[in-house]
C-alpha cells in the first residue's frame, strides 16, 4: 500500500498543500491563518480556564495546570476526529477523481493523514510557545509525545480506512460516524480528570483504548513525566488490529469502490 503513495508522492504532497490552502482561500490573512487560529484558541482556553474559571484540577493548585490538561486533550482529539472524519468521506469526495484518473485510491488517504498532521504540528507547537512563556516545557519525557500521537493515529487511520471503504457502500456510517465521536469525546478524559469519576463509572475510561493515550500526554506535559509503557500495550494492539482490518477492507473491496461510486 505505501509503495504506490511513493511513487505517486509528488501528487500526494501537492494535494496537502492545497488542502491546507484552501481551508483560508480567500482570507485577507490567508495562510497566517494557519499559526493565528491555533494560537488563538489555547489563548482562549488558558484565559477562561486559568483567569476567569479558576479551574483546577484535584490535588494540582497551579491555576494553569487545567488550561494545559483541555489544552492537551483537545490536540490529540482534533487530531484523530480529524483523521476518522474526513477519511471517512475520502472517496465520496473524490469520486469523480477516481472514475476518471488511474492512480492509487490510498493516496487520497495519505492526503488525509498529512493534512491533518500538518494542522496537528502547527497547533502543538503554538502551544509550546505557550508553555515556553510560562515556564512549563517538559523535559525529556517531552520526547514521548511522539509515539503517543503515532499509536493515536494508528487508531484514527484504521477507524477512518474501514469508515471510508463502509461509507462508499453504506451511506449510514458517514451520518454515524459524527455521532458516534461525540460520544467517545465524553468517554475520553478530555476536559475532566480520571479522579472526579465515581467508581461505577471507571469501567468506561477502561474499555476506551484512547484513554492511556491521553493520560499519557497529560502527564508528559503536566507531571513532566514518561508514560506507563505497559498502560500503552493496548492502544498499540488496537491500532495495530484496526490497520490490519482496515487494509483487509480496503483490498477487499477493490474494483467494486469505483463501481459504487
Amino acid at each position: 500500500m505505501l509503495q504506490p503513495i511513493w511513487r505517486f508522492r509528488s501528487f500526494v504532497l501537492g494535494g496537502v498543500r492545497r488542502e491546507l490552502a484552501l481551508r483560508y482561500s480567500g482570507s485577507l490573512l490567508g495562510g497566517a491563518w494557519q499559526i493565528l487560529a491555533p494560537a488563538t484558541t489555547i489563548a482562549i482556553y488558558t484565559v477562561v480556564f486559568a483567569e476567569v474559571m479558576r479551574a483546577r484540577l484535584p490535588g494540582v493548585g497551579d491555576r494553569f495546570s487545567y488550561a494545559i490538561f483541555v489544552c492537551v486533550g483537545i490536540i490529540a482529539w482534533n487530531l484523530f476526529s480529524e483523521l476518522v472524519l474526513r477519511s471517512q468521506t475520502v472517496f465520496r469526495d473524490n469520486a469523480n477523481l477516481i472514475k476518471k484518473a488511474s492512480f492509487p485510491r490510498a493516496a487520497l488517504l495519505a492526503i488525509v493523514v498529512l493534512s491533518a498532521l500538518a494542522s496537528a504540528g502547527i497547533f502543538l507547537a503554538m502551544f509550546l510557545v505557550l508553555l515556553a512563556l510560562l515556564d512549563r516545557v517538559p523535559g525529556w519525557p517531552l520526547l514521548a509525545v511522539l509515539p503517543l500521537l503515532a499509536v493515536l493515529c494508528s487508531i484514527g487511520i484504521g477507524l477512518g480506512l474501514i469508515a471510508a471503504v463502509l461509507n462508499v457502500f453504506f451511506k449510514d456510517v458517514g451520518q454515524a460516524t459524527p455521532l458516534v465521536l461525540q460520544f467517545w469525546f465524553w468517554l475520553t478524559p478530555i476536559v475532566y480528570s480520571p479522579a472526579i469519576l465515581p467508581p461505577s463509572w471507571r469501567w468506561a475510561l477502561d474499555l476506551n483504548p484512547l484513554t492511556p493515550v491521553f493520560i499519557g500526554m497529560q502527564n508528559v506535559f503536566l507531571a513532566n513525566q514518561w508514560p506507563a509503557s505497559g498502560a500503552i500495550v493496548v492502544p498499540v494492539v488496537v491500532g495495530a488490529a484496526l490497520m490490519t482490518a482496515g487494509l483487509w477492507i480496503y483490498r477487499r473491496a477493490g474494483s467494486e469502490l469505483a463501481d459504487e461510486l
